[in-house]
C-alpha cells in the first residue's frame, strides 16, 4: 500500500507549505510508513493480551482496542513535529525514534458505567503494569467532581481540556515474549465515550476550527456530563431504596421474633399460674 503525497495531503487537509516550513522530509515520512507496516504485526499480541487482562476487572463494562492506522500515524508525526518545532527547532521524528515518540500506536479504551468506578480500575492497572508517566485526568472546566481521588494525590496530573474532553489516560509498558511495547489506555464512562466518538467523527480532520460545530458539540458535552451525574444519582437512589427495603424486612423479622417470644413467655406464665406442667 503506497503513500501518495498529493492524495495524502488532500485526504487530511494538510497545507504542504506547513510541512516545508517545519522542514519535514517526505522521504523520511515514507521510511516511517513502510517500517510501521511491518512493525504493526508485532503489536497484535499485546493488543490482544492486555485487554483480556483488563476485562477481568469487575468494574469494567467493556474494552475496545485498535492499532494505529499507518496513514493516521504519518498524520500524527506531521502534527507533532510542527507543534514541537515551536519549542525546539531541532526536533525531528524519523524511522529510528517514531516508536518512542508516538506513544499511542496501541490504543485501548476501557469503558465503565459509573464515574466512581474509575479509581478502582486505576488501582487494577497500577498493580499489573509499570506506568511510563503519571496518569493524566482530562476534564471540563467547572465540572470535575470524581469521587475517591484526593486533590493532593501526586499520582495524577489534572488537565482542563478546552473541548470538554473527559478521560483518564495511562501509558503502560507491556512485555510480551521479550518485546517491550508501549500502550495508551483511556478510561472513561460510556457517556464520555459516546460524546468523544461523535466529536471525533464530526470535527476531525477538516472541521476542527468550525466554531458552529464546536459550540454545538460543547452543548452535547455538557449533556453527556449531566447524564453521568444523573446516572450516579439514580444508582444512589436505587441503593437507598434497597437499603430501606432490607431495613424494613429486618424490622419485620425482628417484630415477628419478638411477638413469638412474647407469646411463648405469656403461655409459660399462664401455665405456671394454672399449675400446668409443660411436657
Amino acid at each position: 500500500m503506497d503513500l501518495v503525497k498529493a492524495e495524502f495531503l488532500q485526504e487530511f487537509n494538510i497545507d504542504e507549505q506547513r510541512i516545508e516550513a517545519a522542514s519535514i522530509d517526505w522521504n523520511e515520512l515514507l521510511d516511517i510508513y513502510n517500517d510501521y507496516i511491518i512493525y504493526r504485526d508485532e503489536l497484535r499480541l499485546t493488543t490482544s493480551m492486555v485487554p483480556d487482562i483488563i476485562r477481568m476487572n469487575a468494574h469494567v463494562h467493556s474494552v475496545k482496542t485498535r492499532i494505529k492506522n499507518p496513514k493516521n500515524l504519518i498524520h500524527k508525526v506531521i502534527r507533532k513535529t510542527i507543534r514541537e518545532k515551536r519549542r525546539d527547532e531541532h526536533y525531528v521524528i524519523h524511522k529510528d525514534n517514531y516508536k518512542s515518540e508516538i506513544t499511542d500506536l496501541i490504543g485501548i479504551r476501557v469503558l465503565h458505567l459509573y464515574k466512581d468506578q474509575a479509581i478502582h480500575i486505576d488501582s487494577f492497572i497500577r498493580e499489573r503494569w509499570n506506568l511510563k508517566e503519571r496518569c493524566k485526568i482530562y476534564y471540563r472546566s467547572g465540572d470535575y467532581s470524581d469521587s475517591g481521588v484526593p486533590d493532593d494525590d501526586h499520582s495524577f496530573e489534572y488537565k482542563v481540556h478546552e473541548a470538554g474532553y473527559r478521560s483518564w489516560h495511562y501509558l503502560i509498558e507491556s512485555n510480551v515474549r521479550g518485546a517491550m511495547h508501549t500502550a495508551e489506555i483511556q478510561v472513561r464512562t460510556i457517556f464520555e465515550e459516546g460524546w468523544s466518538e461523535v466529536d471525533h467523527q464530526l470535527r476531525y480532520p477538516n472541521n476542527i476550527n468550525n466554531s458552529l460545530l464546536t459550540e454545538q458539540l460543547l452543548v452535547l458535552n455538557r449533556i453527556a456530563g449531566s447524564a453521568d451525574e444523573l446516572t450516579n444519582t439514580i444508582r444512589e437512589t436505587k441503593i437507598r431504596m434497597e437499603q430501606l427495603t432490607e431495613g424494613r424486612n429486618q424490622d419485620r423479622m425482628t417484630i415477628n421474633h419478638l411477638r413469638k417470644e412474647l407469646e411463648r413467655v405469656q403461655k409459660h406464665d399462664f401455665n405456671t399460674r394454672a399449675g400446668i406442667i409443660e411436657a
